[in-house]
Formats: structure tokens, C-alpha cells, sequence
């Protein structure tokens, strides 16, 4: 890495051609991305912020942007940094198009979560109005876990909003969906009324452990 970066980084010294100097460009960009997702999935957060932004600086695909940002954006709130999460947020929104954005209902998945934290709850509701919406027109067969979570999460907020029976249906669409969010969200779950929790459990046929 260090010897590609010493000839992308000085082409006249090693007398680059133009071409060769944005075709290294692209490797740069992708090596880091690469490399970010690694350090993400073995969570070394530090180290993913940094290739990430790394990623960023190295003229990307401007289609790419959106995601990097949102990428970012998680990381940032694994981190509890949610001022620097929300700035992302907004910037991964900025650079979104038309022909983008359908990938980054993160974005909202991401600030409806920031709200619970903040216990917005009549705002993660729409946040999660807003990714539930788009991964029903755009992952009408896939994204089935990022559904469940979805309703699961904007149950969670309608209850504590005292929107309690769509909030209750909402649980219901999320388990149905996947039944291991009881497990996932063991938090939310605990947070919820213990008679709230056995109509749950009754009426979808589910086991929620306390």
C-alpha cells in the first residue's frame, strides 16, 4: 500500500501518464473500501472511520457516496457519537438522486434509532414510515430482516408514543417476519409493559424472554 500511494500520489516524479494515474485512483478507492468493510465486520470501528474516509476523499463513484456516508453514519452511532452520525446522515442524504437513494433506507433506520435514543418517538415513527416505505417499493422479496426490524422498531415507538394497538400490529408484521428479533431487540422488549408483552406473546404465538 505504501508504494502505491508514493507513485498515485507523485505521477510526474515516476512520470505517470493520465490515464494511469486515474485508473490507480479507482484501485485506491476500491482497496480502502474494501478494506473498510473488513475492519466494519471485525468491528474495529477506528479503523473503518478511517478507510472510509479514506474511501471518500479518493474521488468515488458519485453513486457510491450516499452509501459511504450512511456507512459512516453507523459507525458513528455504534460509537454513541450521534452528533457526528447525524451530520453523515444529512450528507449521505445530500448526495442522494433519484436512481440512488432506494439503497439508503439506513439513512432512516439510522435517525429513526437516533429519536428512540432521544425519545423522539413521534419522529422515529416517521423515520421508520419513511424505510418501511421504501423497502416495501424497491425489496418487495428481500430485505425481509431489515423489514422485521423496521416494524419492529416503529412498534416499539407507537407504544411508547401510547399509540399502543398499531404499535402492537407492528410487532406482530416484524415477528412475523423474523421471529429472532424478540431476541435481537431483547432491550427493546424489556422496555416494553409486561401486559403489552403477553398480548404479544398471545396473539402472535411468540416466546419473548424478559
Amino acid at each position: 500500500m505504501t508504494i502505491f500511494l508514493e507513485l498515485i500520489n507523485n505521477p510526474t516524479k515516476y512520470k505517470l501518464n493520465k490515464k494511469t494515474k486515474e485508473v490507480g485512483r479507482k484501485l485506491l478507492y476500491k482497496i480502502y473500501c474494501m478494506r473498510a468493510f473488513t475492519f466494519k465486520r471485525l468491528k474495529k470501528i477506528k479503523l473503518a472511520l478511517l478507510d472510509f474516509n479514506r474511501c471518500i476523499i479518493n474521488n468515488p463513484p458519485s453513486h457510491s457516496l450516499p452509501r459511504l456516508y450512511t456507512e459512516k453514519a453507523y459507525l458513528h452511532f455504534k460509537q454513541g457519537n450521534f452528533l457526528d452520525a447525524i451530520k453523515d446522515i444529512n450528507k449521505a442524504t445530500s448526495k442522494s438522486t433519484c436512481k440512488n437513494n432506494v439503497f439508503n433506507y439506513k439513512e432512516y433506520f439510522l435517525m429513526g434509532c437516533i429519536h428512540i435514543r432521544f425519545s423522539n418517538f413521534n419522529m422515529a415513527i416517521s423515520m421508520f414510515d419513511e424505510e418501511i416505505g421504501i423497502l416495501g417499493r424497491f425489496y418487495r422479496g428481500s430485505k425481509i430482516t431489515s423489514k422485521a426490524y423496521a416494524y419492529i422498531l416503529r412498534g416499539y415507538s407507537k407504544i411508547r408514543y401510547q399509540n399502543v394497538e398499531d404499535g402492537i400490529e407492528d410487532m406482530g408484521l416484524g415477528l412475523a417476519l423474523d421471529k429472532n428479533c424478540s431476541e435481537k431487540y431483547k432491550k427493546v422488549f424489556q422496555n416494553i409493559d409486561e401486559g403489552i408483552k403477553n398480548i404479544i406473546r398471545i396473539r402472535f404465538n411468540v416466546s419473548i424472554k424478559d
